[in-house]
């Protein structure tokens, strides 16, 4: 199985298409770079602009480097969005295939609502008592 069906066959929702227009981007010869800056522009548009119906996840420094790019016919331009891209989805394999993972485990064993626990005192209308396994009582 080539490297291109393993990367596709692990990426879904919009990072699918964002993939394949970039790869098609990287099939236009670099001195057609009219067509190259068309193209990029295009995915940049898609994918890449804040708020755009198919952005991709990437970083907010990602999204800014391509952003303020200027120059669209780089054929690095859209690198570090597909490595990024390619290690959330490893993360997110490795945190499927653990069947011990708890996505609260970052919280330390904290058994808090993140709203609750930043009241305090007269503040807190409940006047629940916080409990944490992982450190001094609150």
């Amino acid at each position: 199985m080539n490297k291109k069906v393993v990367i596709l066959s692990c990426l879904s929702g919009e990072s699918v298409p964002f993939y394949d227009e970039v790869d098609e981007l990287n099939r236009i010869l670099l001195d057609n770079s009219v067509r190259r800056v068309y193209m990029a522009r295009h995915i940049a548009e898609k994918y890449i602009v804040v708020g755009s119906e198919m952005e991709v996840n990437i970083s907010h420094r990602t999204h800014q480097q391509i952003l303020d790019t200027q120059d669209l016919a780089d054929p690095d331009l859209f690198n570090h969005a597909l490595i990024e891209l390619v290690q959330l989805m490893k993360t997110e394999e490795s945190c499927k295939e653990s069947d011990s993972y708890d996505p609260m485990e970052h919280l330390g064993g904290c058994e808090f609502s993140p709203r609750l626990s930043s009241v305090h005192g007269s503040d807190n209308t409940f006047h629940q008592e916080q409990k944490c396994n992982a450190g001094p009582d609150v």
